[in-house]
């Protein structure tokens, strides 16, 4: 028997709940950049970015501990903005420079609504 770590969740399952917290950060104000975003994106750094930039406001800790599987989501969200980037105004109206956070919840409600045909190449329980 492995000693390797398993999480209860796998792919995408549960990344909703990070969406709840961003609409919880844009309703209280907060901003980040398109690029700063993407960049975050794509180095799959994304829920670990949000997670220590935003630790005091979050409801959700997104700890390391949790049952969540942040590489499957930072994956999925990689594998998903490449397609996306410089389209973000056709694909989703996001506007500003500023409006990062929109964009990022427009990547969550993407996969979590097409989660069941593992497009993303993830298995979700």
């Amino acid at each position: 028997m492995s000693n390797e770590k398993r999480e209860p969740y796998t792919g995408v399952d549960r990344l909703e709940l990070l969406g709840f917290e961003i609409i919880d950060l844009v309703s209280c104000g907060y901003k980040e950049t398109i690029s700063e975003i993407e960049n975050q994106i794509e180095n799959e750094s994304i829920v670990q970015y949000i997670r220590e930039k935003y630790k005091d406001n979050l409801s959700n800790t997104f700890s390391d501990n949790m049952p969540y599987n942040y590489s499957d989501w930072n994956k999925a969200l990689a594998k998903y903005s490449v397609w996306i980037r410089g389209q973000e105004r056709r694909k989703y109206g996001i506007e500003n420079e500023d409006d990062g956070l929109l964009l990022l919840l427009a990547f969550i409600l993407e996969l979590v609504a097409n989660r069941e045909h593992d497009w993303t190449g993830l298995k979700s329980n």
